[in-house]
């Protein structure tokens, strides 16, 4: 019985990718054009941004799924399948849990850009994070922002991260 692969899944960090987010792009259309002329699926799978994903097949984002913000963002070619949807009011409660932890650094992520706090995270920590997400915006207020809001990814001081997830787990 012959078996054909459909469709092949790649992580990007660590994995695709090198640490400087280049790959080996003459020999990824190699195989890009094998894999599409017997009909298998190229998936980028991650938790980065979908920009930011997009970015590294100019080109070709187009003719590639994307499974960004670990899951909260799904595309096919150029089809939207799934983007999540927290409700405002979930929103506006991670919001208040957060401001409780000022050492927390946290990015809000959208549909539209992610976002950062201005006033709550350095320049420094936002020239770092546009590595990561390729649209990012500051904002005054994260409860102002107009957009459906994906996820939430927040950076916490190692020292503190038990205390943290902890006080996460139990609420």
């Amino acid at each position: 019985m012959e078996h054909t692969i459909k469709m092949v899944a790649v992580d990007v960090d660590g994995t695709f990718v090198r640490s400087d987010y280049t790959y080996d792009v003459p020999r990824f259309k190699r195989i890009l054009a094998r894999m599409e002329s017997v009909g298998c699926r190229f998936v980028v799978a991650s938790g980065n941004q979908y920009y930011q994903l997009r970015d590294l097949f100019p080109g070709y984002y187009d003719e590639l799924s994307f499974v960004a913000e670990n899951g909260a963002f799904v595309k096919d070619r150029k089809e939207l399948i799934f983007a999540a949807n927290m409700p405002k009011e979930t929103v506006d409660f991670v919001i208040d849990i957060c401001r409780e932890y000022p050492d927390v650094l946290n990015v809000m992520c959208g549909v539209s850009s992610a976002y950062c706090e201005r006033g709550a995270v350095s320049q420094d920590f936002f020239d770092l994070t546009r590595i990561y997400y390729h649209r990012l915006q500051w904002i005054g207020d994260f409860k102002e922002v107009k957009d459906q809001i994906l996820k939430f990814a927040p950076t916490v001081p190692e020292e503190k991260h038990m205390r943290i997830t902890i006080f996460f787990r139990n609420g």
